[in-house]
């Protein structure tokens, strides 16, 4: 059901594109032709393909992005990737614009030849890929920030200090420091963005949106809400440990190593808004966020590669194959009061202790 909704969002997302670009479609073409056969004017051709352009351009982001083939492009140099997406949109683009013309043709029952003239074609194809630029930059920004952090800046809800219910996932790799001096700084760097890359599909595949990188550590966030969509959080972090397992020869291929990591998890009242002039983000700020930090230390103390503040367990719904074990009550460096913790574990793993 959580991958469902997951799903569900890339669903929305895309329509949405296609709806846009069928608009943009539209007025272009009211704008730029006064000549159309009103036979053919019936049809709604702008609408119809500005639709497809939309429909396929976001489709490949959107889906094909995010499976294998995005794995791998996303992995490439960023010039050779940006070249490779320019080359495969323009492509679908024309595609998409000559099938808007030969299914026109179909509707009406005859063919336009200068609906094929290269002038046209080419002109059409430049306005199509400007539309398609901007829908990229959106798509890239909602990955870059998440998506509601997007819509929020856009309708300019951090331009003030906002309190917000939210929860917290600190993925923290284990025995970063000694694997560093095995492998070598720049293997290393190499190693952890591979994990952070794996790390990332498993919080975004949950709905989850990542907030920072601090060193060796990731922090990943998700809006504090109704138990069964909270459990999204536990999902996701046992869906890393899964590709990791999945990507645990490539790991051994490539540096000799796989990546081992704790999760921590908490959540409440933070205070979000945006910070910087020359580069602005929206920061984070609160209890929550130290606490989350406490934690990873009890953490390796206790060598729980899972850990979860009872608060915050007591509001979510645990999955079926995730069992929660109490580990007590903790007094943590800087935080006023004791916290009670639980281990998370995952039926059937043979450990689940770091």
């Amino acid at each position: 059901m959580q991958i469902g909704l997951a799903k569900s969002t890339r669903i929305i997302t895309w329509l949405i594109a296609t709806a846009f670009c069928a608009l943009a479609g539209q007025v272009y073409t009211a704008v730029a032709y006064d000549t159309i056969p009103q036979d053919l004017l019936k049809t709604w051709p702008g609408l119809r393909t500005g639709a497809i352009i939309g429909g396929v351009s976001s489709g490949f982001e959107i889906f094909v992005m995010r499976g294998p083939i995005g794995a791998w492009l996303r992995r490439c140099a960023f010039l050779m990737a940006l070249l490779i997406r320019v080359l495969i949109h323009t492509a679908l683009v024309v595609f998409s614009l000559l099938a808007g013309r030969v299914i026109s043709a179909l509707i009406i029952g005859h063919y336009l030849p200068e609906a094929f003239s290269p002038t046209e074609i080419l002109q059409d194809t430049i306005y199509s890929f400007l539309v398609i630029a901007l829908l990229l930059f959106v798509l890239q920004m909602r990955a870059l920030i998440g998506g509601r952090t997007l819509l929020n800046v856009l309708l300019g809800r951090y331009h003030r200090p906002v309190r917000e219910q939210r929860i917290f996932v600190l993925f923290d790799l284990i025995g970063s420091t000694p694997l560093a001096g095995k492998i070598g700084d720049e293997k290393f760097h190499e190693f952890l963005s591979a994990f952070f890359f794996e790390i990332d599909a498993a919080v975004t595949q949950f709905g989850g949106e990542i907030y920072s990188y601090v060193g060796d550590a990731m922090f990943a966030s998700w809006p504090l809400g109704e138990p069964a969509r909270n459990a999204n959080v536990a999902e996701s972090v046992f869906a890393a440990r899964r590709r990791l397992v999945q990507r645990e020869p490539w790991f051994r291929a490539m540096f000799g190593e796989t990546p081992q990591f704790r999760a921590v998890i908490h959540g409440g009242s933070i205070v979000a808004g945006e910070c910087g002039d020359s580069r602005r983000q929206i920061t984070y700020l609160g209890e929550v966020l130290n606490t989350t930090a406490r934690l990873e230390t009890l953490a390796k103390q206790l060598g729980i590669e899972n850990i979860i503040s009872r608060h915050l367990l007591d509001q979510l719904t645990l999955p079926d194959s995730v069992v929660a074990e109490d580990l007590g009550r903790h007094n943590l460096k800087g935080v006023a009061k004791p916290i009670e913790v639980n281990a998370l574990i995952e039926v059937g793993r043979e450990t689940d202790r770091a």
